[in-house]
């Protein structure tokens, strides 16, 4: 079912709050559009469309494949396939992954339509972008907009920040656009002066873009949290760490969240798995001071799957796009939509019937 933009939009709440404008890093503009399913996630169905030389935006068949948008490291996989997914997909649907590993866990666990191509990044266009001398982008861990992580010591870590700055020409600090919307960081990092970036959205088409941007314009990234970022940094060249008074999560912190809401069972899974000792425990040479961070090009290149990497020939065959399979696909995407209508009306017509007349 698509998924509608957000009633805020961010960029609108980054021009209220002293966001720096786009040009300044030179980066692309936001174009925000509605979602399918995860194939459209930070614009992943658009970097398919221009290396496939295709349209995918047309074809709404293509809103039931899971191409899984998040880093999995290895020590994610045998946990859960729906922690693997970040979803509870059926095991006939399309599913797309990074890695080969990835792809054979869920294969053993029944999802046999799973194929390994690498991450939507491998398929954007290769750009030459000047990387500044001695630049630190800082990545805080961060929120979404129903989490709340109030317990985080935001101030501490702007302290740790100031400490390594004189190594550093150019500091800017990127704030995921749920982190601005519920106050997290920049305030605190703005109070010191630091220029706040947005990070990327999850309904832009250009966000991966701008990532690509980011991550090959500064010399040393730096985070105080496990996640996609990471693999990411190291992917595009740039120096990666982990430092500072690490972003915990809390299990209190997704009273809201709907993914585990329906799974309860797997949120201290992930918890243990996002925490600082596990992190640590595989990752112990990425946690330095910033400066000291060291390119890890290879690394990010087979976490992020470039090795999967599909020609476009096989990218059609993957996703059946020829005449007949893709008309067969669109139809049962119309098909199901209309069922899952005519079940809310079915139900909006039971509740009618059951609600007492009221008298004139």
């Amino acid at each position: 079912m698509p998924i509608p933009l957000p009633v805020i939009q961010p960029q609108l709440y980054c021009l209220m709050n002293g966001v720096i404008d786009n040009m300044e890093l030179q980066l692309p503009s936001k174009q925000l559009i509605n979602l399918r399913g995860e194939i459209d996630y930070y614009g992943a169905s658009y970097i398919l469309s221009k290396y496939c030389g295709i349209s995918l935006i047309n074809k709404p068949s293509l809103g039931n494949v899971a191409w899984i948008h998040g880093w999995i490291p290895d020590f994610w996989i045998d946990t859960d396939p729906r922690l693997v997914t970040s979803q509870n997909p059926n095991k006939e649907q399309l599913i797309l992954t990074s890695k080969l590993s990835v792809e054979n866990y869920l294969r053993k666990n029944g999802y046999s339509n799973t194929y390994a191509i690498g991450l939507p990044v491998v398929y954007l266009k290769h750009r030459k972008i000047e990387r500044l001398k001695n630049s630190l982008l800082v990545m805080p861990g961060h929120s979404l907009d129903y989490t709340t992580h109030n317990h985080w010591k935001f101030d501490n870590y702007v302290d740790e920040i100031e400490k390594i700055s004189k190594y550093f020409k150019h500091i800017y600090i990127c704030i995921h656009p749920s982190c601005l919307k519920h106050g997290y960081w920049a305030p605190h990092f703005q109070a010191k002066g630091y220029k706040i970036i947005e990070g990327i959205d999850i309904w832009d088409r250009n966000a991966l873009c701008r990532l690509q941007y980011l991550m090959s314009t500064f010399e040393y990234v730096t985070t105080n949290s496990f996640g996609s970022h990471i693999a990411y940094a190291a992917y595009f060249g740039a120096k990666i760490s982990i430092y500072g008074s690490y972003a915990e999560y809390r299990e209190e912190d997704y009273s809201n969240d709907p993914f585990y809401l329906t799974n309860p069972d797997l949120l201290s899974k992930v918890i243990y798995l996002n925490s600082y000792q596990k992190v640590k425990q595989e990752f112990n040479e990425l946690f330095v001071e910033p400066q000291e961070a060291i390119i890890r090009k290879s690394w990010g290149e087979y976490e992020v799957g470039l090795e999967n990497k599909k020609k476009p020939s096989e990218i059609k065959k993957i996703l059946q796009l020829n005449f007949f399979n893709s008309t067969l696909l669109d139809l049962n995407y119309y098909v199901n939509r209309l069922r899952g209508k005519l079940k809310i009306r079915t139900r909006l017509k039971n509740i009618n019937t059951k609600l007492p007349k009221l008298h004139k």
